[in-house]
């Protein structure tokens, strides 16, 4: 299976992950980033003008249909908190953010609870999840995320995926394809496991 996610690359959803963490850690939103010295009008319109001139060779290279692909405005993964997820999102994939409530292992996977202002999601892993043959190294690997939920008040969990609704307990739900594409503390499972073990 190709590494698409809701029509989502790989890289682009590693990064999305971990803004959304740092959002989660700095409510306040993404900080603006200075790139140093502030340029002098001079140096600004010399900046500009190689830009052009980039811009303008790169057009040589593409006819005008490969150059459109490439710069095509491409459409953003939406992240909400726990507590935004609504019925328009059912359907859709999206990147959800909240703190481990709790985790009931299922097997070799499990299902994790989310909360964030007292609203509630299940982070599902179906058998997708455990077919699929990028995964097998996540399996039997959840007892962690277990076992520090027991001992902490808060682990910041991030993950992109389907939302559902489940009829039987009313509930939304989120389903997962990839083990890459969920986090704990900013850490995918495989290395959150490694560091608990070596934290033993």
């Amino acid at each position: 299976m190709m590494d698409v996610t809701g029509g989502f690359e790989f890289e682009r959803r590693q990064e999305a992950l971990s803004r959304a963490y740092y959002e989660m850690q700095f409510t306040e939103g993404l900080p603006v980033i200075k790139t140093g010295k502030n340029l002098s009008g001079t140096a600004q319109k010399r900046a500009l003008s190689r830009r052009r001139r980039i811009t303008g060779t790169q057009t040589m290279l593409f006819d005008d249909k490969t150059m459109q692909s490439l710069t095509r405005k491409r459409p953003p993964l939406k992240r909400k908190y726990v507590s935004m997820i609504n019925a328009n999102d059912i359907g859709k994939h999206r990147l959800v953010m909240g703190f481990v409530q709790k985790v009931e292992l299922i097997d070799n996977v499990a299902k994790v609870t989310l909360l964030e202002s007292d609203r509630e999601i299940d982070i599902i892993f179906e058998e997708s999840f455990i077919a699929e043959s990028k995964n097998q190294s996540y399996l039997n690997k959840f007892a962690v995320i277990q076992h520090l939920a027991d001992h902490h008040l808060e682990i910041a969990f991030t993950a992109i995926g389907e939302v559902r609704f489940n009829r039987n307990n009313d509930r939304f739900e989120q389903v997962i394809l990839f083990g890459t594409d969920f986090r704990i503390e900013d850490m995918d499972l495989l290395v959150f496991a490694a560091k608990m073990e070596l934290n033993e």
